[in-house]
């Protein structure tokens, strides 16, 4: 664990790259629920491409390659090498479509008990940044008023004391059941 760290890829990225992560959303703690699988997919995608490198600094098949703890050994004459020495090698290669998916056996890490690399300290201090805390040059906030009724609609309403309040630059409607301000 003491190898490994963890990085924000922005909701710019995901777009960029169709979306590869999902949602974003992590309320109710759906984080790790609604990600698990592609998760497990981009993880089994990587071993695959580390090992094909391995494979291929070695001429051997890939078939005859084992990875673990960050080594790959050529099972047959036991030569190894790290993640990091063919991981060059290994993000030329072409990213496996349906790479398959460790059964949940083998897993290590997965449903034990081990410390958190994800910075606790920086949520409990608010040293952590989220989205909520972003602050742009010219950036507005809206608040949305839905319906109190399941199914409601707005029929009208009257923006004339909202605009009169300091920092109100609109009043728009939300569909047809809900307002922003």
């Amino acid at each position: 664990m003491e190898k490994v760290f963890y990085d924000y890829p922005s909701p710019a990225e995901n777009l960029r790259r169709s979306k590869v992560w999902g949602s974003y959303s992590t309320g109710g703690s759906r984080g790790i629920r609604t990600s698990e699988l592609y998760v497990r997919k981009g993880d089994a995608s990587a071993r695959m491409m580390l090992i094909q490198a391995a494979a291929n600094q070695w001429n051997v098949p890939a078939s005859e390659c084992v990875a673990e703890n960050s080594v790959i050994t050529h099972t047959l004459t036991g030569k190894k090498t790290t993640f990091g020495k063919v991981s060059v090698a290994a993000s030329q290669l072409e990213v496996p479509k349906d790479p398959p998916l460790k059964d949940p056996k083998e897993w290590k890490l997965i449903g034990k008990s081990v410390d958190r690399i994800d910075g606790v300290a920086d949520k409990v201090t608010g040293r952590q940044v989220y989205a909520i805390d972003l602050k742009m040059p010219g950036m507005l906030v809206a608040n949305i008023k839905q319906s109190p009724v399941f199914g409601g609609k707005v029929s009208s309403y009257d923006a004339t004391k909202a605009l009169s309040m300091k920092g109100v630059k609109k009043v728009v409607p939300v569909g047809n059941s809900a307002g922003a301000v």
